[in-house]
């Protein structure tokens, strides 16, 4: 009960940010962040932070879930066109921190985890040779986004055409 407690929730609280954790923009429903010495040591690697206190996705309306998530494709677009990842592998989590929160984690074909699960628990060494590194990748997402947000619509890109699973064309799941 108590997790569902704003007043018991950092970010809520306004407690100061873990070391590292940089602002690269206010979205809509969220904030999107980064650091530089990030989980999975993972070139790129952000966090999209939901503004509005919740456990479980179920605590917010509809609306406020899709704004969450329409932050989260606008972060995840952007990061992509910065670190020319591979894909972008998106983690929802509110237990180490009583507050809903994604992972992005960019993939590469070369990282440390190939055809197999990033491990969150590995920080060292950081993705980033220095900080001048680190502050040349928070300016390319802070060009990348403002580029974005400049567009009437930053999700009017043509539709891609995405083969559907064979299973779902035959109807033959198993």
């Amino acid at each position: 009960a108590e997790a569902k407690n704003p007043e018991a929730c950092p970010p809520c609280r306004g407690d100061t940010p873990p070391s590292g954790h940089v602002d690269l923009a206010e979205l809509p429903a969220s904030f999107f962040t980064a650091e530089r010495t990030a989980q999975g040591c993972l070139f790129g690697k952000c966090h999209v932070l939901a503004k509005r206190h919740a456990v479980h996705l179920e605590d917010w309306s509809p609306e406020e879930t899709a704004a969450f998530w329409m932050d989260v494709r606008l972060a995840v677009k952007v990061l992509r066109s910065v670190t020319k990842a591979e894909r972008i592998n998106v983690e929802v989590h509110a237990n180490s921190a009583p507050h809903l929160h994604a992972h992005l984690f960019p993939r590469y074909l070369d990282d440390g985890f190939p055809s197999a699960p990033i491990d969150y628990r590995r920080t060292s060494p950081s993705p980033y040779e220095d900080e001048d590194e680190f502050a040349w990748f928070v300016g390319k997402v802070r060009e990348a986004l403002a580029a974005e947000k400049q567009k009437d619509n930053p999700f009017d890109d043509p539709p891609r055409k995405a083969p559907l699973c064979p299973t779902l064309c035959t109807g033959t799941l198993s």
